[in-house]
């Protein structure tokens, strides 16, 4: 039995969607399985393509009516004959991690240039702190400002989240 699913809402792009459906045909039992993101002209679809065992397609369409992933928002699931070919859902996995990592690889990039960043505004506090702890000719601690002295770890975690704060994706310093 061929099968076209198309699944309709507001939001079933990027939440993970294709690789849950990809998941419940393999626990029905389909071996011929793909998913693709299609967009509607109201809202965002996913179009399933299977072929199989007509228990199995059945049941893969009663679960895909029914579950979706948790930060999906879905309006609508149809279904329909299908007369195509479908690949097998191997190949389909295949296909799908190459392009799931084509769009992780520039992310990563990017996280790891501000892992960078930080590191290196942590190391100037960590200087800063240093010399501001740094004990004076009598021995005594110096102040850290507002009269705190730093005699625990707990006052230089303070002194150091209180210079910075964190404002959308990046860190900038209190002035």
């Amino acid at each position: 039995m061929k099968l076209r699913i198309t699944i309709s809402g507001s939001k079933v792009h990027d939440v993970g969607y294709r690789h849950f459906l990809m998941n419940e045909a393999l626990t029905a039992g389909i071996r011929m399985f793909e998913a693709y993101h299609l967009e509607g002209e109201k809202g965002q679809k996913i179009m399933i393509l299977l072929d199989g065992g007509d228990g199995e397609v059945q049941a893969f369409e009663k679960a895909a009516k029914v579950k979706h992933p948790a930060k999906a928002v879905v309006s609508l699931v149809t279904s329909e004959n299908f007369g195509g070919q479908v690949m097998r859902v191997g190949e389909f996995a295949q296909i799908f991690a190459a392009m799931q990592l084509g769009r992780t690889i520039p992310l990563l990039s990017e996280m790891n240039d501000e892992i960078k960043a930080i590191k290196e505004d942590v190391k100037e506090l960590k200087w800063g702190l240093t010399r501001r702890i740094a004990k004076d000719e009598a021995g005594s601690p110096r102040p850290l400002g507002r009269g705190m002295k730093a005699e625990s770890f707990a006052h230089i975690t303070f002194a150091l989240h209180s210079n910075y704060i964190r404002r959308d994706r990046g860190i900038i310093r209190q002035r």
